[in-house]
């Protein structure tokens, strides 16, 4: 008790010092991890680098483990926040068994029974676990591919997203083309360019000559986009994708545009690039790409071509 007594005391007279570096020591104090005495506590405080020779051997191994006990805690916490069906980090809402086990709302939904004692669940939350989450900083996924990057819980699914650690298949698989690729997102360039060479590109403009399905992958502006051009039912589909962070998308715009040969009539339509994260199917349902009736289109074809082409820009 004396000890914490003096650590409280301490920390109020010194408010700038970091707030879970003390709580992680009030912590260890009160569960009698460590014993730690109050002329140590004060030069912990105030950074006292000559009194460091007057430590303890075991005040001494403090304050240099001090960050694996803070990483160890963390990964404590972690593990708490897994949910025992899919494993994954759980979110607000967090459910409650009537014997107090959690599980994330989205298994929570496949199942009828908490998963770990077989009992009933309730319709209270486990309001102290979600107020961690929220303040809990995540790895990434890919931490063991090399990602040492943390993140809060707002940000952690849009990071995994486009982390470039990540292993992911060759989007053109999602243009229509098959492709048995897979490989991190680094390596995508080297790849598109070697087994895509007609879909392949650094130039931000693409052009289209026939009024047939097609796709195409473009590396420009630091960033990749994935190009899709669908015919049917009556119908001509064109979107651009970011493949990428969904809140970047919206920093590109992509002009489409369709014309003969005089330049007098044309057709030219301007929207944001779509998010990667949504299926094609979705990006030519919003509204917000290039849909027109393909008897319009055939307008522009000329001796057989079609003059359509797709320009990307920054905003």
């Amino acid at each position: 008790m004396k000890e914490r007594a003096n650590l409280h005391a301490i920390c109020i007279a010194h408010k700038h010092w970091h707030e879970s570096y003390w709580s992680l020591i009030s912590a260890l104090i009160a569960f009698g991890v460590y014993h730690i005495s109050t002329p140590t506590l004060t030069q912990l405080a105030f950074g006292s680098q000559a009194c460091t020779n007057s430590f303890s051997k075991q005040d001494r191994l403090l304050c240099v483990d001090m960050d694996d006990l803070s990483h160890a805690l963390d990964e404590a916490l972690l593990s708490d926040l897994e949910c025992p069906v899919c494993m994954e980090y759980m979110v607000p809402p967090i459910p409650l068994c009537t014997n107090g086990h959690n599980i994330c709302s989205t298994c929570r939904a496949k199942v009828e029974c908490c998963p770990t004692c077989r009992a009933e669940f309730t319709n209270t939350r486990n309001v102290a676990l979600e107020n961690i989450a929220r303040r809990q900083r995540y790895p990434c996924t890919n931490r063991q591919s090399g990602c040492l990057h943390l993140f809060s819980i707002e940000h952690i699914a849009e990071h995994q997203a486009a982390c470039t650690y990540g292993t992911m298949k060759c989007p053109l698989n999602k243009a229509g083309t098959k492709c048995p690729w897979k490989g991190i997102k680094s390596n995508l360039e080297k790849h598109a360019k070697a087994a895509h060479e007609g879909a392949f590109d650094t130039s931000p403009i693409i052009e289209s000559n026939l009024l047939t399905d097609a796709q195409a992958i473009r590396f420009c502006f630091g960033e990749i986009f994935l190009h899709r051009k669908v015919v049917r039912d009556g119908k001509f589909y064109c979107a651009v994708q970011l493949i990428g962070p969904s809140s970047q998308a919206s920093n590109y715009k992509c002009e489409f545009k369709l014309q003969v040969a005089n330049n007098i009539e044309q057709i030219s339509k301007t929207f944001t690039v779509r998010s990667y994260e949504e299926d094609f199917e979705t990006s030519f349902d919003s509204g917000k790409c290039f849909r027109l009736d393909d008897v319009v289109v055939k307008n522009f074809v000329v001796d057989g071509k079609l003059n359509f082409t797709v320009t990307l820009a920054k905003v």
